[in-house]
């Protein structure tokens, strides 16, 4: 653990709550996925620069305790607002990361006052309209990460994380977390049919993060958030957003974007990862050519749109070249109905 972060467990309504944070700063709550926290990562690091990180980790997962009445992402919502109270971190920034990202939203939502600013990535809650959000629950560790990184040879953290056998406490622990996120996403799967609406409700400047690349939620889902949350803006980046991957730049981002700048290295970012069209000749210059992207059907030209974004992030427009269509962003995997159950 770097030195200045410290590990504790705090009581919630009774429940013992793991808790990493560091750094200094305004705080700055981050909320994790269905993996669990995976620890004190580079990214969190690069945050703790700028800001005091709060990195819990859910009931349920990484040791700490689950309520009895804990059954559903709502719940989680739920008892998160009772944990910002204990923490004073009521108004607080938030990022939230799949299931987080989801937890976030509900509590917006729900608890106006909750957050002052939120980064969404890649965040589950929302049901597609046009294809299906991966079931995870029917797939092993090795292929969920093999959906999860768009290039594991850029994530430097991912030799220490996945290079190695676990020990069977490292297992024990995958499958309680495993369960637990079972508990809280199984029915329905991965999203809640009442959050579209309730989001009208959301008042905190948002941005949303997502990877179109992304084969466990579809970029669709994006776009729905962005439709749903008043103001909020959608950055679309071609290769796939994790906060392991890949390295420095996207720390650099993920700290940018928190902070509610875009800067020129943001901008090289994103036109550094945007697809190259291919060669036009004379003949073609009257004909939209579809461009191949990686795991994709063919999409057509890029399009210049242009985006407004709040008042927050400052008096400013830039133009970004964007797809206004996409294929298909995740497998076809099906469900896979009567094959589990939802642990008691």
């Amino acid at each position: 653990m770097p030195a200045g972060v410290h590990e504790a467990f705090v009581n919630v309504g009774g429940a013992q709550i793991r808790l990493l944070k560091g750094g200094s700063g305004a705080p700055l709550l981050v909320l994790h996925g269905t993996e669990g926290s995976l620890g004190w990562r580079r990214y969190a690091q690069a945050l703790a620069e700028h800001f005091t990180v709060y990195l819990p980790s859910h009931p349920g997962f990484d040791g700490s305790q689950r309520p009895v009445w804990l059954q559903s992402t709502f719940d989680l919502a739920c008892f998160y607002t009772w944990f910002q109270e204990t923490q004073g971190l009521e108004g607080s920034r938030v990022i939230g990361f799949a299931l987080g990202g989801w937890l976030a939203a509900e509590m917006a939502a729900t608890t106006r006052h909750a957050f002052s600013k939120m980064l969404l990535v890649d965040a589950a809650g929302i049901k597609p309209q046009a294809g299906e959000i991966t079931d995870l629950f029917i797939l092993s560790p090795a292929q969920i990460r093999d959906l999860t990184f768009y290039d594991a040879s850029q994530v430097p953290e991912y030799d220490q994380l996945y290079g190695h056998d676990p020990s069977p406490a490292e297992r024990e622990q995958a499958v309680q977390n495993r369960e637990m996120a079972v508990r809280l996403t199984w029915k329905p799967y991965m999203h809640d049919p009442r959050l579209p609406h309730l989001l009208a409700r959301v008042t905190a400047p948002t941005r949303i993060v997502w990877g179109r690349q992304d084969k466990i939620i579809p970029v669709e889902c994006g776009t729905l958030y962005q439709q749903a949350i008043p103001g909020a803006d959608l950055v679309v980046l071609e290769q796939w957003v994790v906060y392991l991957s890949p390295a420095d730049k996207y720390h650099r981002l993920i700290r940018r974007l928190s902070r509610g700048q875009k800067g020129l290295d943001e901008r090289a970012l994103m036109a550094s990862q945007r697809p190259s069209p291919p060669p036009v000749t004379p003949s073609q210059s009257a004909v939209r050519t579809p461009v191949a992207c990686p795991g994709h059907l063919p999409l057509p030209l890029p399009t210049t749109v242009a985006c407004s974004y709040p008042r927050w992030l400052g008096p400013w427009r830039y133009t970004e070249q964007q797809h206004l269509t996409q294929g298909p962003d995740m497998i076809g995997q099906p469900r896979g109905h009567g094959r589990r159950t939802r642990p008691p």
